[in-house]
This record gives structure tokens, C-alpha cells and sequence, in this order.
């Protein structure tokens, strides 16, 4: 008896949990339906035609064909809304255009109405002639090291992950490494830090892949080179090792995103589904679900968060009582937007990285 009413609470638990669910995310699914609209209008207002997004359904894409070869995972435009497949208000979604602008174009140089204007986010822009990513190189020294001057210099590549920079491993790695026979090179990816946030960029694999090429390997003539890569850097470090496999001399990945494959699903969708799992609980899933499966959502999030990322950072000097570089957590939160609404995995910021499974 004690058994059956312990599996009856435990069943009506989960009915309760999953009922929960169900009506805040559905609710989230009208938020965000109705703010691709308001988004739409004011977009069109402020800048004089609106912006595309993803919240198309797949039928209205390129051919799943192309994007595959444009390594364009199917994601990031296959996340449904109950409000948008049903055709509530008589709209099914947005006719925009598929047409990618290349890095360094005017319209992809141009910041928008909800982005932040500060010194820190728009530096970028400042920069004429081919876009560039930003790296910081530290060369080997041979203070304190006789044996530097007979030691080959060896070359070595860092990748941040998600939501981070270059800062990761400047801070960190570089300082234990100084007077190695290494050369340092720590990069801000596409989207990311202090590199571009072109706004008609895809941020595919081949945009990130193209990139550290221009910017790092071709830039400083490496004809070697080791590659050490954290979370979502993961997947371009190994796309480069297999591209340059002459040139590699080892690889060294740090929390790589991995998920068992499937026959019946493809790799986008697992990712997807293991990493923004619509759920409330624990906290760090429902954000993930929550950035990654409301695109218009997710703006509004980081319009509060980026746009006004400098008095945050008061506030958390006040807090921690600490003098806080202007740098990491504003370049840190700008990757938010643009990274967070195109799904997990390789993909941009506030108005800006995105990676796709």
C-alpha cells in the first residue's frame, strides 16, 4: 500500500512539474511572437526596413541541401512557436531575405538602435580596410631562461568558449607561460570581445574557420602550430586540425561540447535537446532554453543587459569592492544576443556570435 501511494506522488509530480512546463513555456511562445512583431515594426521605424530573424519555419528556407554544404546546421531555423504554426492573428511568419552580407560590408559595419554605443563595443568599427579578428601574441622571452635562444619557438593558438574572450587565457595562461619557448596567440572569436560583430553575418563554422586563418595562421605566417581550445572552441579547434593537419602538432580541448550520436536524429537536433531542454529547473537549463529557443526574447534580455552593461559593472565594482576592467564583462555580455538566438554550439552577441550545433 505505502508502495502504490509513493508511485501515485511521484507520478502526480511529474503531471504537476510537466503541466508547469508546458504553460510558461507556451507563454513564452506568445511573449516572443508578439515581440518578433514589435521587434518588426521598430526595427522598420528606427532603421528604415526590418531586421531578418529566425523564427521562420524550415519550409520557408534555403534547401536544406545548401545550407548543409553552407554548414548551416537545420536548428537554427527549426524551432517551432505553437503561436506561429497555428497562424494566430492571421501570420504564419515574415517573408525576409535569405541573402548573407559579407564580413566587412556597410550594412553588416552598422550597430543597431538596441545595441550599446560605447567606446569598448563599437572599437571595432573603427578599423578600415580587411576585418580582422583581435588576437593578443605574447613571444617567448629569454629573461630568466638561458636555454630560450637555442630552443625553437613554438607556436600555440588559444580558443575561448561560449561567452568569453581572449581574457580567459590572458589572464590565466599567459602569465604561468611567460619566458617559454612558446608564442602565444589568444584570439577573440568572430562576434566575440573585440573583434567584428558583423550584424548580416551567419556566424557558421566556415565564417569562424575563415577567420582564425586570415587573422592568426596566414597573419603571422604559422607554418606549425599546437591548438588548446575551451567549450564552443572545441569544435573550431578540431574543423582547423583537420583542415591543417600538416601543420598541427598537438590539439588539447578543454570541456568539449559531445553528445552520443543517433540514427534516428541528427547532431543538431541532440545538442539542441541536451543543451536548452525546455525546463524550469535547474536554473542554468531554463536560461539556456530560454535564450536559446526565443530569439526576440532573448533580445529584450540582453538589450537591458549589454546596452546598459556599464552600470552593471558599477554595481559590481560597489559589490566587490574591486577596480573592474571596463573590458571582459562588456565585451563578455555583448556576446549574449547574437550568439544565444541561433541555438548551442558554434554560433553571436548583442547585436552581434553564434554558433550552431
Amino acid at each position: 500500500m505505502a508502495d502504490f501511494w509513493g508511485k501515485w506522488a511521484t507520478k502526480t509530480a511529474q503531471y504537476l512539474i510537466s503541466a508547469t512546463n508546458l504553460s510558461v513555456f507556451l507563454f513564452f511562445d506568445l511573449l516572443d511572437f508578439i515581440m518578433c512583431i514589435f521587434f518588426r515594426f521598430v526595427d522598420q521605424i528606427l532603421e528604415g526596413k526590418p531586421t531578418p530573424c529566425y523564427c521562420r519555419s524550415q519550409n520557408r528556407t534555403k534547401d536544406c541541401e545548401d545550407r548543409r554544404n553552407a554548414r548551416i546546421s537545420d536548428t537554427l531555423f527549426g524551432r517551432k512557436n505553437g503561436f506561429r504554426e497555428l497562424g494566430f492573428l492571421g501570420i504564419t511568419s515574415w517573408k525576409v531575405a535569405d541573402d548573407s552580407k559579407e564580413i566587412g560590408s556597410e550594412d553588416s559595419r552598422k550597430t543597431r538602435w538596441s545595441d550599446c554605443g560605447c567606446e569598448s563595443c563599437v572599437s571595432w568599427l573603427n578599423n578600415e580596410g580587411d576585418q580582422k579578428l583581435h588576437v593578443v601574441v605574447q613571444e617567448p622571452s629569454s629573461k630568466g631562461n638561458q636555454d630560450i635562444s637555442t630552443t625553437p619557438t613554438e607556436n600555440v593558438i588559444f580558443l575561448h568558449g561560449f561567452l568569453s574572450s581572449s581574457f580567459l587565457w590572458t589572464e590565466t595562461v599567459f602569465p604561468q607561460l611567460a619566458g617559454s619557448k612558446y608564442r602565444l596567440f589568444a584570439v577573440d572569436l568572430l562576434g566575440f570581445g573585440s573583434s567584428p560583430k558583423p550584424r548580416d553575418c551567419l556566424y557558421t563554422m566556415n565564417d569562424h574557420l575563415e577567420m582564425v586563418e586570415t587573422s592568426v595562421i596566414r597573419e603571422f605566417n604559422l607554418t606549425s602550430f599546437h591548438l588548446v581550445a575551451h567549450s564552443m572552441g572545441c569544435m573550431i579547434a578540431l574543423a582547423l586540425a583537420a583542415k591543417h593537419p600538416n601543420n598541427l602538432k598537438s590539439i588539447t580541448l578543454t570541456a568539449p561540447p559531445y553528445f552520443l550520436s543517433s540514427e534516428e536524429e541528427d547532431a543538431g537536433s541532440i545538442a539542441l535537446k541536451r543543451l536548452a531542454y525546455k525546463r524550469l529547473w535547474p536554473p542554468l537549463l531554463f536560461g539556456a532554453a530560454f535564450m536559446t529557443w526565443y530569439e526576440h526574447l532573448g533580445r529584450c534580455v540582453c538589450f537591458f543587459l549589454c546596452r546598459n552593461h556599464r552600470t552593471w559593472e558599477r554595481i559590481l565594482k560597489l559589490v566587490t569592492r574591486k577596480s573592474q576592467d571596463d573590458g571582459p564583462m562588456s565585451r563578455n555580455l555583448e556576446t549574449s544576443w547574437s550568439t544565444s538566438d541561433r541555438g548551442p554550439g558554434v554560433s553571436r552577441p548583442s547585436g552581434a556570435s553564434r554558433m550552431q550545433p
